[in-house]
């Protein structure tokens, strides 16, 4: 039996096959080899299978795996900075939150030690 996706007809007995014997991420890794799409796409395609074995039967299907190019979006790509707590801060906050905190711990060193 097979089953026709983005005009690739693909054998969906092998695919079951593989989902009864509890081989899920084999089945995905083969759909994606024979179809040529993502992973997010196979694992769709297969778990639509594992939930309802006829659910591809009847009629050709397309999976679309076109996704936007940030050039053409006109926008930039998303930029990463560190995830320091205050690292979008200026240089002299950054040292005076570090001074405080120093003190801080010096003054709670010091009350405890002269209990």
């Amino acid at each position: 039996m097979t089953i026709v996706i983005n005009s690739i007809e693909i054998n969906k007995t092998n695919i079951l096959n593989l989902l009864s014997k509890g081989k899920k991420l084999q089945a995905i890794k083969t759909v994606r080899e024979q179809l040529d799409v993502g992973l997010y796409e196979s694992k769709i395609i297969v778990e639509n299978l594992e939930q309802n074995p006829n659910f591809y039967d009847g009629r050709p299907h397309t999976i679309s795996t076109d996704f936007p190019d940030m050039e053409t979006l006109g926008t930039d790509p998303i930029k990463t900075t560190s995830g320091h707590i205050i690292s979008d801060t200026s240089s002299k906050f950054k040292d005076t939150v570090i001074i405080f905190l120093i003190i801080a711990i010096v003054v709670l060193l010091l009350i405890q030690f002269s209990k």
